[in-house]
């Protein structure tokens, strides 16, 4: 299985590449401000590290409760644009609470454990256990 590291690498790599080609013919008229640089750098650290959540979690957690989670993604966007001061349409409220049932219904269902599964756990060897039977006979009693 690849790692999400490595997801993370070649998505932001093509990334990359697919962007700088329109980057280098629409440039702006005249220097970017500082502010607007900081911004970008900012957005792209919070990119690299969302990204590498959503792909851990798809990895450590079912996919049945983290795709519902990670597709959130926008709805919060929308919650964070309101929070900071853009209006907010009424179909756009309704559809925000769809969502928002939507994923706590999605993680309350059957309740899985994070981490490995029972059967990917590494076993003791069969001579440290013993049945109930097997420590009967050796200790003399037998029923």
């Amino acid at each position: 299985m690849i790692g999400p590291s490595s997801v993370l690498a070649w998505v932001m790599t093509i990334g990359a590449v697919v962007a700088l080609v329109p980057a280098v013919f629409e440039r702006p008229d005249g220097p970017l401000d500082p502010g607007s640089v900081w911004m970008a750098v900012i957005s792209g650290i919070a990119y690299i590290i969302g990204l590498s959540l959503i792909y851990r979690a798809l990895q450590i957690g079912p996919v049945s409760v983290a795709a519902p989670v990670v597709s959130t993604e926008g709805a919060l966007a929308a919650v964070f644009a309101v929070v900071l001061g853009e209006p907010l349409e009424a179909i756009a409220a309704v559809l925000l609470a769809v969502i928002a049932v939507g994923v706590i219904l999605a993680s309350r269902s059957g309740r899985p454990t994070l981490g490995p599964s029972r059967s990917s756990r590494p076993r003791r060897p069969a001579g440290r256990r013993s049945s109930p039977s097997a420590r009967r006979s050796s200790s003399g009693s037998a029923s």
